[in-house]
């Protein structure tokens, strides 16, 4: 990014931001992503990571009426 490096690691299915040169490192503590459609950004340095693939069953985030 903009900033700098910033450093991933994939580990048991699931990928986590270990470092980045952002000033807050949210990033850093949105922990990790191994769901298909789940995100991680780190918005100053203009990073968005998505894990893709076929989501297993149906889980919901969120329901609303």
């Amino acid at each position: 990014g903009p900033l700098g490096d910033t450093r991933l690691t994939i580990e048991n299915g699931a990928v986590r931001v270990l470092s980045s040169p952002c000033p807050q490192k949210i990033c850093i503590g949105m922990g990790e992503a191994h769901q298909a459609g789940d995100l991680l950004a780190c918005v100053p340095n203009r990073i968005v990571i998505r894990v893709e693939g076929q989501a297993e069953g149906e889980s919901y985030d969120l329901l609303s009426r």
